[in-house]
């Protein structure tokens, strides 16, 4: 009975330490993708797009002269600064490190980048479109291909990019993602082999317990029962 009992306690202490470990990871993961991986794979997006916009308003603004342009290529930059800020604030949480060095790289690439915009857009404000589009050619659009290649990956032959930092972080993301169902299943397993193995140990103590009561009390109504048959066999 003590092994019985004791075994269940062994159990219940199993059931509960695992949860408890299992769970802490679930929700350290979670919060992971939540508030790490979700928001920089958005963010990382975010940044390629707006070198594309930037550009596209660029060449709005050379071809047409048109302010308009202009005014859009700054709203971009505006929402490139505020982005470039929140992937600097998520990247102290990442946990690949080649991610962090690349994300320096183009921090550094980008100042150029917007710096180049700038002077094709003063150049081009003055008249002269044919050293604007000399400029664009010769600073702008090469630093958009490098920062758009660690980002996005190299250009294929297709035209799609892939296995840039956007990609590495979608697969992370996807990765993390794929634990958490994992560790959430492994426990709902656990969960039920420790539940069967504990009524099963549960109902070896109450058959031995019931035969611990049982027995004793046969044995005395047998030894009663002997005694009331010897005085009927006595008063006779």
């Amino acid at each position: 009975l003590i092994l019985g009992f004791s075994l269940l306690c062994l159990i219940l202490t199993v059931a509960v330490l695992t949860t408890v470990v299992k769970v802490q990871k679930i929700e350290s993961l979670s919060a992971m993708v939540d508030k790490v991986r979700v928001p920089t794979a958005m963010a990382s997006s975010r940044v390629v797009n707006n070198v594309n916009a930037s550009l596209a308003a660029l060449r709005g603004y050379m071809l047409s002269h048109n302010d308009r342009f202009a005014k859009g290529r700054a709203a971009v930059w505006l929402d490139m600064e505020r982005t470039v800020a929140e992937l600097k604030s998520l990247s102290t949480n990442w946990t690949n490190r080649a991610n962090i060095e690349k994300l320096e790289e183009v921090l550094a690439i980008l100042n150029e980048f917007k710096a180049a915009q700038q002077k094709v857009e003063d150049v081009a404000r003055e008249g002269n479109d044919e050293e604007a589009t000399k400029i664009l050619l010769a600073e702008a659009a090469p630093r958009a291909e490098k920062i758009l290649s660690v980002l996005a990956g190299e250009e294929g032959a297709d035209g799609t990019r892939s296995g840039g930092m956007v990609a590495d972080q979608r697969g992370l993301l996807e990765k993390d993602s794929e634990i958490v169902a994992n560790e959430a299943a492994a426990l709902r397993v656990l969960e039920w082999i420790l539940l069967i193995a504990g009524l099963v140990i549960a109902f070896v103590v109450v058959m031995l317990v019931t035969r611990s009561i049982i027995n004793p009390i046969a044995q005395v109504q047998e030894i009663i029962d002997s005694c009331k048959s010897l005085d009927e066999y006595n008063n006779q």
